[in-house]
């Protein structure tokens, strides 16, 4: 019975570290792409924090498969170093240039789409600005109609508890004996 090889030479450590390396900068690369979706549109603190969480899960996703194809499914601290200072070099290096086209091409486009939509927009704020006169002359009957069926508020001028009078509630009684309230038998 042949046992298979349980631990690696220096040479395949080296190939294995440098393959992290290759593996680190196509993170960057995709990492690069949540960059180029950063510029386009722009991201509350809640979303870059998803895309944060998304690309750290690809990575662990990528080096558990890393080791699991070509390191006979060990993974050892190597590939972790090896794949930050792949992603780092490439950040630091071909990353800069490419954030740098991506922002150029997509001044460009932006400049393209306002050019093109600008009289969409214009027709847009018309047909707003006519909507919001319709729905507000709408909904200014639809209130006085309620207003008509007296389903609001009771007249404030009626309660108690508005009078200015009161506000110390000092004459209670004189109030009451005021408004012909119905008095109990028995009291002042």
């Amino acid at each position: 019975m042949k046992v298979p090889e349980t631990f690696f030479s220096v040479n395949e450590e080296l190939r294995l570290f440098f393959l992290s390396w290759v593996l680190g900068a196509a993170l960057g690369l995709f990492y690069d792409v949540l960059r180029g979706l950063r510029l386009l549109v722009h991201h509350s603190a809640a979303a870059v924090a998803a895309e944060d969480i998304l690309f750290t899960a690809c990575w662990g996703v990528s080096l558990s498969v890393f080791s699991s194809v070509l390191a006979l499914g060990q993974l050892r601290g190597f590939f972790v170093l090896g794949s930050i200072l792949g992603f780092a070099l490439y950040i630091l290096t071909v990353g800069r240039v490419v954030v740098g086209i991506v922002g150029k091409c997509l001044t460009i486009i932006r400049a393209a789409l306002h050019f093109i939509f600008a009289p969409l927009n214009k027709c847009y704020a018309l047909i707003r600005k006519k909507a919001a006169l319709k729905f507000v002359g709408s909904s200014k009957i639809f209130t006085s109609g309620i207003k008509k069926h007296k389903i609001l508020l009771p007249k404030t001028h009626n309660l108690l508890y508005n009078k200015t009078e009161n506000k110390k509630r000092k004459n209670v009684k004189n109030v009451a004996q005021k408004k012909n309230f119905p008095q109990k038998k028995g009291t002042v």
